[in-house]
């Protein structure tokens, strides 16, 4: 093995994993303990020391494309000579990686545990466990005969809490970014800063340790496939970021007066008005739908209005965060499967909570919002209060 580290830098978290004899190795992190990275580093070498199948599982394939794939083809290959010696060729088409030997490293998805039954492999990788459910882990699993690998962001409890900590066959790593050293000192900089503004979120992004629920701005969602037809009040909400913060569209709906359907359309940083206006173009976002958006960009919105987009300022004052919030939770909410920005920032998006005495305050932390402030636009224009309660209290509070 010495032999083979030589030729590319490793972390403590790939020692954990190539050494490790268990059947299943759990990765619990933070962000940028590399743990992805060095997963796919340990799968890569013994793709290369024998004949073997090995299977990368994501929630979906643009999340996949996103990361995993990412990482292995942009950064792992192109940073290492020596490890394309080995490859023949990625495939884009069907998402495999292919040996010289014969093995195969398959990157995939799965609707549901009927459709886990397919393929059989030596090697299993779940990437971001927490986006799927425990019967497709189940599939997946009876049919791979040898390591299976499991990573996230430990943002709540889940089927790998409940289920497989503490059973025979399986070893648990926790890591966090200061087990990556080629983590920039940028995003060092900023995971310290977060000790002080969400000490709950410094634990599950800063440090790797289970996160605590109780401070969600939306505690309940449902995950879904697509839009569903039929659905009324159709339109947008849009934020407008530029540098640190993005600009985010999202396509918003309602059925049966009591479910709010969403699904994102763009998420992008350092966006000029063109580049707005060409991206909605490309993601043929209907014209003749209203476009709710942040009002503080006037500017931006009267340039979309002359490039014939149906866009307005959202009703925006006092108390109007916290009203709108109410009004969302109201609803039950559901979001598509490849809506990935919606879905991490809704594990993000929290209640400040006193540091004194440990209570949840019903003001919300002013960060990882960007897709729900554009929701939240939509839904001030679009939808009526369904409960009657106190002004500014939540429901459960």
């Amino acid at each position: 093995m010495s032999e083979i580290k030589a030729h590319f830098s490793t972390s403590p978290v790939f020692e954990w994993n190539y050494n490790s004899k268990a059947r299943v190795k759990i990765n619990q992190g933070g962000t940028s303990s590399g743990k992805t990275y060095a997963i796919l580093q340990v799968i890569f070498i013994k793709l290369i020391q024998k004949k073997k199948i090995a299977t990368v599982i994501g929630q979906d394939l643009p999340n996949l494309k996103k990361g995993a794939i990412t990482d292995l083809i942009d950064r792992i290959l192109v940073n290492s000579a020596w490890m394309n010696n080995f490859v023949i060729r990625y495939n884009k088409s069907n998402n495999v990686l292919y040996f010289k030997n014969g093995s195969r490293l398959e990157f995939t998805s799965f609707k549901d545990s009927q459709d886990a039954h397919s393929g059989k492999r030596d090697i299993a990788f779940f990437n971001e466990a927490n986006g799927m459910p425990w019967k497709i882990y189940e599939q997946v699993v009876m049919r791979t005969s040898e390591e299976v690998y499991i990573d996230y962001n430990p943002s709540e409890e889940f089927w790998v809490h409940e289920k497989l900590i503490g059973e025979p066959g399986v070893e648990v790593f926790y890591s966090n970014f200061s087990h990556n050293p080629y983590v920039h000192q940028n995003i060092v900089d900023y995971l310290f800063s977060l000790k002080e503004v969400d000490i709950n979120t410094w634990n599950v992004y800063g440090l790797g340790k289970t996160g605590d629920i109780t401070e969600l701005v939306f505690e309940k969602v449902t995950i879904v496939d697509e839009m569903p037809t039929g659905l009324r009040s159709r339109g947008y909400g849009m934020d407008f970021g530029y540098r640190a913060d993005p600009t985010t569209l999202i396509d918003c709906g309602l059925l049966n007066e009591r479910d709010i359907y969403l699904d994102e359309i763009i998420h992008g940083y350092r966006m000029k008005t063109s580049e707005m206006d060409d991206k909605m173009v490309e993601k043929e976002v209907w014209r003749n739908r209203g476009i709710y958006a942040d009002n503080s960009g006037v500017r931006i919105i009267d340039d979309l209005y002359d490039l014939n987009w149906k866009i307005t300022g959202a009703t925006k004052g006092p108390g109007s965060v916290k009203d709108g919030i109410d009004l969302l939770n109201d609803y039950n909410i559901h979001i598509t499967r490849r809506s990935i920005n919606i879905i991490k920032e809704r594990t993000r998006y929290k209640h400040k909570v006193d540091k004194k005495t440990g209570k949840i305050l019903n003001e919300p932390i002013d960060a990882w919002n960007h897709c729900w402030d554009a929701i939240r636009y939509w839904g001030m224009e679009n939808l009526h209060p369904i409960t009657k309660r106190k002004k500014g209290i939540r429901k459960g509070n």
